[in-house]
């Protein structure tokens, strides 16, 4: 005699990864909330000091007691009872520091105030407001026509920081020329004139004759010709080594 036996296996897919976030750096004092990214159910542990809590959901806080760095563990289990887990570091300090380097620009032209790449957290105060782009954000820019110093202070929860950067200006002497005496009128009745510029020593000179077309040059002292008589107002752009112009 025989029998016949039929059964049937169910395959579950393998367990989906749990994310537990990124790692965070908080001021001692500070709480932060833990996020894990997934469905199912979860079991929170840290590798020292207080687990999190509540320890069996999603998104539990936890607000260690001491500086140091400490590893929270999720383990995750699905509808289908496979189970992944992630861990995540959070960093405890005492406080924090911000040091922005000055900075050197031209007078009215745009300069970034940037904090260091690690410290962007927190919420920034910028004081006087004069010339900032914005005075709460992490990177204004500044405008300014002469040396001005600005303080920042950055928060984030318990923690507090203070700094100073100052806007140096890379000085440039106004650029200024002079004319030739007497133009000299040629057989066509066109007119030389011969200009100077000062200061000299500047990396380029821009010059525009004021006629139409305009003329222009490049050089230090051009000599120019006008084919006919009027009044011409010449403009002179002198760009420094330090590129104010």
């Amino acid at each position: 005699c025989h029998a016949d036996l039929d059964a049937t296996v169910n395959v579950a897919e393998g367990p989906q990864p749990v994310d537990a976030g990124p790692d965070v750096t908080i001021c001692l004092g500070d709480q932060v909330q833990l996020v894990a990214s997934a469905l199912g159910t979860f079991v929170w542990s840290a590798s020292a000091g207080q687990d999190p809590s509540p320890p069996n959901i999603s998104y539990p806080t936890v607000s260690p007691d001491a500086t140091g760095t400490y590893t929270y563990t999720v383990v995750r289990t699905d509808v289908n009872g496979c189970v992944s887990f992630d861990d995540v570091t959070v960093t405890v300090i005492d406080d924090m520091t911000i040091d922005i380097p000055d900075v050197f620009t031209c007078p009215g032209v745009p300069v970034a105030l940037n904090p260091p790449g690690d410290v962007t957290d927190g919420n920034y105060f910028w004081t006087p407001s004069t010339g900032l782009s914005c005075s709460q954000c992490p990177s204004p820019e500044a405008v300014v026509g002469t040396q001005t110093t600005y303080t920042v202070t950055l928060i984030n929860g318990n923690c507090s920081a203070t700094d100073q950067v100052t806007v140096n200006m890379n000085n440039v002497t106004p650029p200024d020329f002079t004319i030739s005496t007497t133009g000299i009128m040629n057989s066509t009745g066109e007119f030389e004139v011969t200009f100077s510029a000062t200061p000299t020593g500047m990396t380029s000179y821009s010059w525009n004759f004021g006629d139409t077309p305009p003329g222009t040059s490049t050089i230090t002292e051009p000599s120019y010709t006008y084919t006919a008589a009027g009044t011409y107002t010449v403009t002179l752009t002198a760009t420094s080594n330090s590129n104010c112009t």
